[in-house]
């Protein structure tokens, strides 16, 4: 008898735009860890990151054009950074999700690996495996991370099998390969200036959102 759904995932980015390649990632490990639901969550201001160029409001809203094709798939498009003033810490959104969710769900913070290398830079980056499992979706050719505190850290926390994520609510590092697709938000808003086609690229309905709202028609856009 398969596993009922257990645990939520929680999938941050500033989806400037979404684009098909963070939504395959999304599915990719929902799957794998039979999860109930993917949280993907639109960081309002990342403190790791630059300022996005599109607005909170046209950001939330793409996400929720994107993902409202994938409602059966468990997708979500939550807006919990959104609210809070001041630098979207992972910290603070995961100890909030943890007093929605209660103390026994398992929750997964999926993380890209770029991000995951420099995780101790992040504020209080010891206490996420207090709340929650780490997920790192790598790609071909990654490698170990290069800093010896991050390295160390992974080695001490890294599961075994994805078995130990059900069996406990957090505290676990996980390395996931996922399916490449060499697609960046960048790459697409410098298309779009350049009037080129960004079809593959996007949801049907976030690029006729973009082409309504006149977005990313700016050079700034494609730093």
């Amino acid at each position: 008898m398969p596993l009922r759904p257990h645990g939520i995932g929680l999938f941050g980015g500033t989806f400037d735009p979404i684009h098909v390649g963070h939504l395959r990632t999304a599915l990719e490990l929902k799957q794998a860890f039979n999860l109930e639901e993917m949280r993907m969550i639109p960081s309002a201001w990342p403190p790791h990151r630059l300022t996005p160029f599109g607005s909170v409001n046209h950001r939330l809203k793409m996400l929720q054009l994107a993902l409202s094709e994938q409602v059966e798939q468990g997708l979500i498009a939550d807006d919990i950074e959104l609210g809070r003033s001041g630098p979207s810490y992972t910290l603070d959104t995961l100890s909030e999700i943890r007093a929605r969710v209660g103390i026994e769900a398992s929750i997964c913070l999926c993380l890209g690996i770029d991000s995951f290398a420099d995780i101790n830079t992040w504020d209080k980056w010891r206490s996420l495996l207090d709340i929650a499992h780490i997920v790192v979706a790598k790609r071909p050719g990654w490698g170990e991370p290069k800093n010896q505190e991050v390295l160390e850290f992974m080695k001490k926390w890294r599961a075994t099998s994805i078995k130990q994520f059900h069996e406990a609510p957090a505290g676990k590092i996980f390395i996931m390969k996922t399916t490449p697709l060499r697609i960046s938000s960048t790459e697409i808003r410098s298309a779009l200036l350049k009037k080129e086609p960004t079809s593959c690229l996007l949801p049907d309905t976030v690029a006729n959102y973009i082409k309504e709202n006149e977005l990313y028609q700016k050079t700034r856009d494609i730093l």
